[in-house]
């Protein structure tokens, strides 16, 4: 043990001493908040000028309710219009199909940048479907303009259908209602909390990034130094000190401890951000059992790239390898995110997180959205700690053959022999 801790040390400090280890620390909250913050302020930022839509429309009753919902509704920071609407010049008794092609033209010309085409209540064209409004034009790609327009179209039309039924729409305008859904989450003792999207998911969903970032910047790492001791001849130096099995445990311990104080530290900075908000740290509770999942899946996933990485030559070779393994076992759970939050206690996402490769990234979803049963997280976490020892003596076999093999790597045969050795 004193020849392991020795290694976990030397490897330890090694990393935290560097000065990419502490701009990563910072760095990264940087990057996450950023990322986050940044792309809504863009996406709510008001325009600045208003923007002219063209309309056919087919009914001759829309155009004018329209243009007056929309200057009422949405209007710029100086008060002008936000939308104003210009009917196009067109011959409404063409085909639809005649219509879409003169409008489109204005397009490309330049006379418009989008327009609507309102059809009949009962259109006899194949290409457009009844109370379907078309959005054409060289810029339709903004979600918020479209969503507005949609809205006010639906809006207008709903207006026109309570007059023609006799419906005072002032009146039913008072009727309706807006309805907040209120979370209430009740534990297995009965007690009940109020809860939201960021306390169910979104720290959480901020280990797993944690989790993916670390495995792919830390486990890269891990696996060119070991390329650069092999190509230098230092492990022939270590291995004269110590076995291939004491020198593989303890790089994974400093490796896995340098990880563990990444994590403190940007804990420590998060709960910093957080104290100056008004966020609740009682719906927290979950996050101990998280952290654990997170460091025994580091710790695998560390151990693995020991294994895989002694194998390789180049540090080419290495960063494949490293992309390999984090698409394999933290983006695949990626794909079933929104499976694990709708259904986390469906027999899938079940099974999945009993599969050690998988087991840290599925359990730390599961938790915070619904805790899984007691049994499910004591056969997960005891399967994960006996695949972490049998992966590290696995490991520490082929550690031992790959890293005295120069010009060469070990074969499969070779590699499959040392695993049931």
């Amino acid at each position: 043990m004193k020849k392991i801790f020795a290694v976990a040390k030397w490897e330890y400090l090694d990393k935290v001493r560097r000065k990419a280890f502490w701009i990563g620390v910072l760095l990264l909250p940087l990057i996450i908040a950023a990322s986050s913050i940044i792309p809504t302020l863009i996406a709510n930022k008001a325009d600045d000028h208003t923007k002219t839509i063209g309309i056919v429309d087919l009914t001759d009753s829309l155009t004018t309710p329209l243009g007056q919902y929309l200057d009422s509704n949405y209007r710029l920071p100086n008060g002008t219009p936000n939308y104003a609407l210009q009917p196009l010049p067109v011959d409404k008794s063409l085909p639809l199909d005649s219509i879409r092609k003169r409008c489109d033209k204005m397009t490309t010309e330049h006379l418009v940048a989008t327009y609507m085409i309102i059809p009949h209540a009962q259109s006899a064209d194949a290409k457009i479907k009844n109370d379907t409004v078309e959005y054409r034009g060289s810029s339709v790609s903004n979600i918020r303009d479209a969503d507005r327009l949609e809205h006010s179209v639906k809006q207008v039309m709903l207006e026109q259908t309570l007059r023609r039924e006799g419906i005072n729409v002032s009146q039913f305008n008072k009727a309706q209602r807006d309805i907040t859904l209120k979370p209430i989450e009740v534990s297995q003792t009965g007690e009940a909390k109020e809860k939201g999207f960021l306390e169910t998911f979104g720290v959480a969903y901020a280990f797993l990034i944690l989790l993916m970032m670390m495995v792919m910047t830390s486990g890269q790492l891990l696996v060119r130094s070991m390329v650069e001791e092999k190509s230098n001849r230092i492990i022939e130096v270590l291995f004269s000190s110590a076995s291939p099995s004491e020198i593989m445990t303890g790089k994974v311990l400093g490796l896995s401890a340098v990880g563990i104080t990444q994590v403190i530290l940007l804990i420590v900075i998060a709960v910093a951000l957080l104290t100056q908000t008004s966020f609740d740290f009682s719906t927290l509770q979950n996050i101990p059992l998280v952290l654990i999942y997170f460091i025994l899946g580091y710790t695998l996933f560390s151990a693995l790239f020991v294994g895989v990485g002694s194998i390789v030559t180049t540090e080419q070779e290495a960063q494949q390898i490293t992309s390999y393994l984090s698409l394999l076992f933290i983006f695949l759970p990626l794909m079933f995110l929104i499976n694990e939050t709708q259904n986390p206690n469906d027999l899938t996402m079940k099974i999945l997180s009993q599969i050690p490769l998988f087991t840290p990234a599925f359990m730390m979803i599961r938790i915070p959205v619904q805790s899984p049963e007691w049994w499910e997280i004591a056969l997960s976490l005891t399967t994960l700690i006996l695949t972490i020892a049998i992966v590290i003596k696995i490991s520490s076999k082929i550690f031992r053959l790959a890293m005295l093999m120069y010009g060469k790597r070990p074969t499969l045969k070779e590699i499959v022999r040392l695993a049931r050795s």
